[in-house]
């Protein structure tokens, strides 16, 4: 976009190359390049808009909770001791519906990485539970029918890739190789089941699940596991994995089931899990057993917390653990209570009071609590609060308002401050040093109810402060992964590492991933900076994937991500690819990380450089 382009002349049969330098302000700047070519007679032009990001480690604070005229909310946010200058930015949030809710996870969603089976479904799902919320509440307008219709395309396109992960003998596995996986493909049907209200999909789908789930009984209550589909789900439990399909089973409206449900509640008796009782109990009201049902949800009432959490479980069928686990078994707890809601109203509020306020950055923890989360949101919609008037939400920054934004009775989408957010944190980034506190506060202010009479609503809302780090934490983690490029370890206490390299040169990228649990995990993924001039030989990867040395593999313009279905105790990865450097300069690749899918347990490596000699 320059006012004085870049003008030079090319001879017949030569090549050059010639540096363009622009300067960026702020992250998120989108750029527009464009080159044109003139020749004896023809003319080309090519173009191309790059966006700008700053380099670092992303890093985020998020709040949550509940807002209303009676309910205005702060929080106190300390800035980093060594944060990137301008990497500072902020959402901020409300939600006055469940399909708002649903919109903003689904934004979120979208951008983590999606190679296996759940992690598709972690779109398609909330898209599902969108099309369906909207169907209900078609009210004709432009906007929704066009909701509608490009939700169905995108739906379609994520129905034809869930399809590619059916296994040649039989059901479904996160990457479709063979054995399907008993408790993986009980979800995709009740999926695929939901999906039929909104799209139409092909009835021998379904069918197919249907018979190979059927022919997965055991006879004695429960279900055949497939030896590598338990080593490859972090080992859940028999009993755990009965439960689940059980519930997905009944929950897509399967009833023929009874000797199952009669083995699940004769075992509730000695297994005390509140994670494997809410599912019995939820199995129980989808069939119509009512009393049993509510005999186990009482039960579960007794790990509720004072914050509306529900503890007491070891493990879910995703092989959880702390916040994931917690959510699943919460957001389950939820759809249970709303059953009975006669019975456990109570409950159920204080339950789902904890699952909105628990949003970070628009996801509930996993793809798995998040779905079980958004289906409790869904399920809740009619207990739950509507704005109910007209009134302003107000932001405010260490006492000084930054803005208002109106509101009517009838808002729909979520209540977005974040542009305010932004303004603010403009601000913030040149009044305020490293290690500084600031106090952040919402309220809504000259309310007007439409019925004086009822209480004023509260609503949930979610706060993300984001900013990149020079320095990677340097916190134990269960996952841990080293990183050695050309030789040169990117540790996770150091600034980026600078790695030489010569023209049309291969970097050897030597990763070791260490796990130090004690028990099995569930999935494991390590995703790999690349910097920009470089790219990774595919046929390493694939060599890796057919030794079994990964389980799977995707790449895209700056990342390699590597999956592991699980990992044993103590496990220690180590292999090797190569990437070839092309062009000649400085390049600073996107930080790395390796992470448990379905766990809290993380680790960043600083960013490496590489530089041409």
């Amino acid at each position: 976009k320059s006012e004085n382009p870049m003008k030079f002349q090319l001879e017949s049969n030569s090549a050059l190359r010639k540096d363009l330098i622009f300067s960026v302000k702020d992250q998120g700047e989108e750029i527009p390049l464009s080159a044109t070519a003139h020749g004896n007679a023809n003319t080309a032009i090519i173009s191309k808009t790059i966006t700008s990001v700053f380099p670092g480690i992303p890093q985020n604070t998020n709040f949550g909770g509940q807002i209303g005229p009676t309910a205005p909310i702060s929080h106190t946010i300390t800035l980093p001791s060594h944060y990137i200058p301008n990497s500072i930015t902020a959402t901020a949030k409300a939600f006055p519906t469940p399909f708002s809710n649903l919109n903003e996870a689904l934004s979120t969603l979208i951008r983590d990485p999606y190679g296996c089976f759940e992690q598709t479904s972690s779109t398609t799902f909330p898209l599902v539970m969108a099309l369906k919320y909207f169907t209900l509440h078609n009210d004709g307008s432009p906007e929704v029918i066009k909701y509608i219709t490009d939700g169905k395309t995108k739906l379609s396109a994520g129905y034809k890739k869930l399809l590619t992960f059916e296994t040649s003998t039989g059901g479904y596995e996160w990457f479709g190789a063979s054995p399907g996986h008993e408790a993986l493909t009980a979800y995709g049907l009740l999926q695929f089941k939901e999906m039929t209200e909104v799209l139409d999909i092909s009835g021998d789908v379904i069918a197919r699940i249907d018979s190979w789930l059927h022919s997965r009984k055991n006879g004695q209550g429960g279900y055949e596991l497939n030896e590598r589909s338990v080593d490859s789900f972090g080992a859940a439990p028999q009993d755990i994995t009965d439960a689940y399909i059980v519930w997905a089973l009944t929950s897509a409206g399967y009833t023929n089931l009874n000797d199952e449900i009669d083995s699940l509640v004769e075992r509730t008796d000695s297994i005390t899990d509140s994670y494997f009782t809410i599912l019995v109990a939820n199995s129980c009201y989808n069939v119509g057993r009512n009393s049993e049902g509510r005999t186990l949800a009482q039960r579960v009432t007794s790990f509720q917390q004072a914050d509306g959490s529900v503890t007491g479980a070891e493990t879910s069928i995703t092989s959880s653990r702390g916040f994931n686990l917690v959510m699943e078994t919460t957001a389950l707890s939820v759809m249970g209570w709303l059953d009975d809601s006669d019975e456990f109203s109570v409950n159920a509020k204080l339950a789902m009071d904890y699952v909105m306020g628990a949003v970070q950055d628009g996801k509930y923890g996993s793809t798995q609590s998040t779905i079980l989360a958004l289906k409790a949101i869904i399920k809740y919609e009619i207990m739950a609060d509507k704005l109910g008037g007209t009134g302003e939400f107000v932001m405010k920054v260490d006492s000084e308002e930054i803005g208002r934004i109106g509101f009517t009775k009838s808002a729909e989408k979520s209540i977005d401050f974040s542009d305010l957010a932004q303004e603010a944190f403009k601000r913030i980034r040149g009044n305020y040093a490293a290690n500084s506190d600031i106090e952040v506060a919402f309220s809504v202010e000259n309310f007007q109810p439409e019925d004086p009479t009822k209480d004023p609503f509260k609503i949930p809302y979610a706060v993300t402060f984001n900013y990149k780090d020079k320095i990677p934490s340097a916190e134990a983690s269960a996952i841990s992964m080293d990183l050695k490029i050309n030789g040169t370890s990117t540790t996770t206490s150091s600034e980026p590492k600078t790695i030489p390299f010569s023209e049309s040169s291969v970097l050897p990228f030597d990763v070791n991933i260490s796990y130090s649990g004690e028990e099995n995990c569930g999935m494991v993924v390590a995703v790999i900076g690349l910097a920009g001039n470089t790219e990774v030989v595919f046929d390493d990867l694939v060599t890796l994937k057919e030794g079994d040395v990964i389980d799977y593999f995707e790449t895209n313009d700056r990342q390699v991500i590597l999956y592991w279905r699980s990992m044993a105790a103590n496990a220690n990865k180590s292999f090797q690819f190569n990437v070839k450097a092309n062009t000649p300069g400085t390049y600073e690749a996107p930080a790395s990380r390796v992470y448990l899918y379905y766990d809290d347990a993380e680790q960043w490596l600083a960013p490496y450089i590489v530089s041409s000699e």
